[in-house]
């Protein structure tokens, strides 16, 4: 199984730096970590963040849109671009907390779907108060959603 996450960014080199730290240790065989940046204003320090820290990853990708699309469609360009089984959306103010890989591929492998979009809440410290697990974003063909579940 292919997992892609993607990192869906927009001119926030702190914090896309922090999602990225976050997805160091996933599998390289498994997880592709790929940001798709919207055209920011501040690309060259995202660029340079992302050079002089995760360019020896092999699966740490960025893919830098020509114009802005806007978070919707650089949502539906990172669904479009994936070559994996999976899809992860994740926003570059997110955090991936993965204790265990294993369990993350266990609950993604059974929710059924073509992408899986899991958000989280933080508190004021930016320490994560609540995981939403269960808004799925389905897709059945490329370029086609049909539905939103809660």
């Amino acid at each position: 199984m292919k997992i892609d996450i993607a990192i869906l960014s927009y001119n926030r080199p702190e914090q896309l730096r922090r999602v990225l730290e976050s997805c160091k240790d996933l599998s390289e065989e498994i997880f592709s970590i790929i940001v798709f940046d919207d055209c920011s204003p501040r690309i060259n320090e995202i660029q340079q963040m992302f050079n002089s820290h995760f360019s020896n990853y092999s699966n740490f990708y960025i893919n830098i849109s020509e114009q802005n699309v806007g978070y919707d469609g650089n949502l539906l360009r990172s669904v479009c671009e994936s070559k994996a089984d999976l899809v992860l959306l994740i926003s570059d103010d997110d955090y991936l907390d993965v204790i265990d890989e294993g369990e993350l591929i266990t609950e993604l492998s059974c929710l059924q779907t073509d992408v899986a979009f899991l958000p989280v809440r933080f508190d004021e410290n930016l320490i994560i108060r609540e995981k939403i697990t269960r808004n799925i974003l389905y897709r059945t063909v490329k370029n086609q959603f049909i539905s939103v579940k809660n």
